[in-house]
């Protein structure tokens, strides 16, 4: 029974890149809305509900992304009791830069009115990631770093498809391609009313309501001061993995 696997983390991280990457592997389904956020939000419609959701073909793994997934331990025990052992995806991102993009991603869609020096220390947290990974079920993970899922594209998608058992030697054709790039919206509020909307109409909303620009620079002092604080957590995090994250670290 679907799924065979989860990306439970985390936000603003390339986990739309991979939802979108994984969908057109042949041997493998993606559930047809990414972030269904059955395990926090809609638990209450039914595993049944849940597994509806899923349409593989015969032979193929089902999946499905809800990076929130990570941030939340009450979704992280229902993964565990409903689908135990069920194997984990896991997306990092330089904390700092994954820090400010959810700032951003509030602030565009009219949720966060504040300048980012008054709201960082509501968003920190969420760049300790070591704190998360330590609250997931017993279950195979696969931690892969979105820095080199944008500089070694091809290795980090071959190694994500040993873990799960696919051919390994397929590639998507726009492998590479950010799919989930920075946005700002000419009315928020209608961003999200039409998220209700059938999809046809929310796209035709987004082609005149999207507008896509560069991220606002996050000022040197500020991020200076996040790396100071996020050091010890990025420390204790290669040491819980195993893994040398150097690049993370502010030159000397």
């Amino acid at each position: 029974m679907p799924p065979d696997f989860l990306i439970v983390g985390a936000p603003r991280s390339g986990t739309s890149s991979l939802n979108h990457y994984l969908r057109q592997h042949p041997e493998i389904h993606m559930a047809r809305g990414k972030e269904l956020h059955f395990f926090d939000k809609r638990w209450d419609r039914g595993i049944e509900w849940y597994r509806g959701q899923f349409h593989p073909d015969p032979g193929q793994l089902s999946g499905e992304a809800t990076p929130w997934y990570m941030y939340d331990p009450q979704a992280l025990a229902r993964i565990g009791r409903t689908l135990p052992g069920i194997p984990l995806i896991v997306a990092l991102r330089n904390p700092i830069d994954q820090t400010y993009s959810r700032y951003l991603m509030r602030r565009a869609g009219g949720r966060e009115r504040r300048k980012f020096a008054e709201a960082m220390a509501d968003y920190e947290p969420g760049g300790r990631y070591v704190e998360h990974l330590r609250h997931l079920p017993s279950s195979p993970l696969h931690v892969l770093v979105t820095e080199e899922l944008a500089a070694e594209p091809e290795k980090v998608y071959s190694d994500l498809c040993r873990f799960l058992g696919v051919d390994d030697g397929f590639r998507p054709p726009d492998l590479g391609r950010v799919v989930n790039p920075y946005l700002e919206f000419r009315s928020p509020a209608l961003r999200r009313r039409a998220r209700r909307w059938p999809m046809p109409l929310r796209r035709a909303v987004a082609l005149v309501n999207n507008v896509h620009r560069r991220p606002p620079p996050l000022p040197a002092q500020l991020r200076g001061d996040l790396g100071t604080r996020f050091a010890p957590h990025n420390a204790a995090l290669s040491e819980y993995l195993g893994r040398d994250l150097g690049y993370w670290w502010p030159p000397e």
